[in-house]
């Protein structure tokens, strides 16, 4: 999760729960971090952890210094390249890193960092695809999966037609209308699931 934090506003967001849950931080040190700006601003980056103290009075780095708004922690970029044996990868589960809201250079690190621990395999997902197709014909590696979010019957959302060597996936989770008809042409991989968490109107 080198970005954390989403504009969206799903109400079913298991993510923003956990943010909230787990988030703030405790000043224990000077920073260089302009407080008023981080207010006004939707968007926020960090160059070096942020501490917090526990119940028990022990010092611990924050996983969500400023809960769930959305956040680069630079520091957290060449984690793939520590470890060495290969996995799979679900990059910045706990944000949308193909937002609006999202300045390029963010994805551009992201993937520069991906490209440098090649030995993993590296899963995408958003509730943006159009956002995909301006970068697909720069990043293909095969090591990388692309996919999309959807809860109910919206159509294949990105447009993969000229790119073959593309994978590709959709998450309908949750899944909370029916689907009649469902085209998934050139799709590789189809999650499907219901809501979790403890929601009051939970699907």
């Amino acid at each position: 999760n080198p970005v954390t934090g989403c504009l969206h506003g799903c109400e079913y967001c298991y993510a923003r729960n956990i943010a909230h849950r787990f988030g703030g931080f405790t000043e224990l040190e000077d920073t260089d971090l302009d407080y008023e700006k981080i207010c006004e601003s939707n968007i926020v980056e960090i160059e070096k952890p942020l501490k917090y103290i526990n119940d028990k009075g022990k010092i611990g780095k924050s996983a969500y210094p400023f809960f769930f708004k959305p956040t680069l922690y630079r520091y957290k970029l060449d984690e793939p390249q520590k470890w060495k044996k290969g996995r799979n990868i679900f990059v910045c589960s706990m944000a949308d890193l193909f937002g609006k809201w999202v300045p390029d250079s963010w994805i551009e690190e992201v993937f520069k960092f991906c490209e440098k621990a090649p030995q993993h395999n590296y899963l995408f997902l958003t509730k943006n695809p159009k956002r995909y197709e301006k970068i697909l014909d720069r990043y293909m590696p095969p090591n990388m999966w692309f996919g999309w979010s959807q809860t109910g019957p919206m159509g294949n959302k990105c447009n993969f037609s000229t790119h073959h060597s593309i994978k590709t996936f959709i998450s309908i989770e949750p899944l909370l209308e029916p689907f009649k008809e469902f085209h998934i042409k050139g799709i590789e991989w189809v999650i499907v699931d219901a809501e979790t968490g403890r929601r009051k109107d939970k699907v």
